[in-house]
């Protein structure tokens, strides 16, 4: 009987140890239980990257700065990206699909030895080319008229070398291709290096395969605000944030993931290192923090956009559709923020 027992509390321990922890919002950082917060409510914040008070986050060098981190590591899949619509982060995405640039994935770089038709594209040091008529580059014998057929030769020799696409021939080179004897009647290079002003192909923009710190314009910071009722503390649980492209949600990305990339970058010993993840204090240089630092100690500016409503709505969507005006709706925002703080200073008081 003892044996029994003993195999099914060994049993019972299994099971419970291999459910996922749901006492607390396992995408949260706080690790808050359910049991000990007194309200909680998660909020949307709008931070735009071009105000002043965010100046630091993304600083007039381009490579330096949280939003030219979050770029760099999502496009070495260092961190992951999740579709903007997946608050419980279950299924990452490549970032090529929330963060490529339409029209330029898929485009090839430059083959000089390739073969190309009017209307292709290509990529060649950074820039897109069009293709204004066919060129080809490989001079193919038995399609190319630069070559010709010995049909005299019955026997090829055992000095003439099989065709190589990736060589250059020069005149009266011969070679055998497919049992037959071709020589060169000229000169068989390879394709004219693409430049501007080409015959051959047309010079395009700068090509950019990925989304870089011009084409972001804000992050939306997803949070849940908790009043924590054992150590009487209102808490930010940051889940969160998406990179927007002006209007449009291109990718969302994990914070307790990206606080544990940026801990560990931290605390590496390259100096380097440490600076990539480093937020530039310009009010006093001397303390140093990290991204996660900042956030934390709320070091950027971001206004209320949505608070979690039955109906899923943003603020300015609620006033639409009760045929507010927009201007009300900015002011909305604004009390929102002031509503919250009062309900801490509430409670305090209480």
């Amino acid at each position: 009987m003892k044996f029994l027992l003993f195999y099914l509390c060994l049993l019972v321990s299994f099971f419970a140890n291999s459910q996922v922890d749901t006492i607390y919002n396992v995408n949260g950082v706080e690790k808050i239980p359910y049991y000990e917060q007194l309200y909680r409510f998660r909020v949307w914040r709008d931070i735009n990257l071009k105000e002043k008070q965010n100046a630091a986050l993304v600083p007039e060098e381009k490579k330096k700065g949280l939003l030219s981190f979050l770029l760099r590591t999502l496009k070495s899949d260092s961190l992951k990206a999740y579709d903007p619509a997946d608050l419980d982060f279950t299924n990452p995405v490549p970032a090529a699909d929330v963060l490529g640039k339409q029209g330029i994935q898929g485009v090839a770089n430059f083959d000089s030895r390739g073969t190309y038709t009017a209307g292709m594209q290509f990529v060649f040091k950074g820039r897109v080319y069009d293709v204004s008529q066919d060129v080809s580059g490989k001079h193919k014998p038995g399609e190319d008229p630069l070559w010709r057929w010995d049909s005299r030769v019955k026997k090829i020799p055992a000095t003439v070398s099989p065709f190589d696409e990736k060589k250059n021939y020069d005149k009266n080179s011969v070679v055998s291709f497919e049992g037959r004897q071709y020589t060169a009647l000229q000169d068989l290079k390879e394709l004219e290096t693409p430049f501007k002003g080409s015959s051959f192909y047309n010079q395009g923009d700068e090509a950019k395969p990925f989304y870089t710190t011009d084409d972001i314009t804000s992050i939306q910071l997803i949070e849940d605000v908790i009043f924590d009722k054992r150590r009487s503390k209102l808490v930010y649980d940051i889940v969160g944030f998406v990179l927007y492209d002006n209007e449009f949600p291109k990718a969302l990305v994990n914070f307790k993931e990206f606080a544990g990339l940026v801990d560990r970058l931290y605390h590496e010993r390259k100096m380097k290192t440490r600076q990539e993840v480093t937020f530039v204090n310009r009010y006093n240089p001397s303390i140093k923090l990290s991204f996660v630092d900042a956030f934390k100690l709320r070091l950027f500016h971001g206004i209320i956009s949505k608070v979690e409503n039955p109906d899923d709505l943003t603020i300015s969507r609620i006033y639409e559709n009760n045929n507010r005006s927009y201007g009300e709706s900015v002011f909305a925002r604004w009390e929102e923020e002031m509503k919250m703080m009062e309900k801490e200073h509430n409670l305090w008081e209480y």
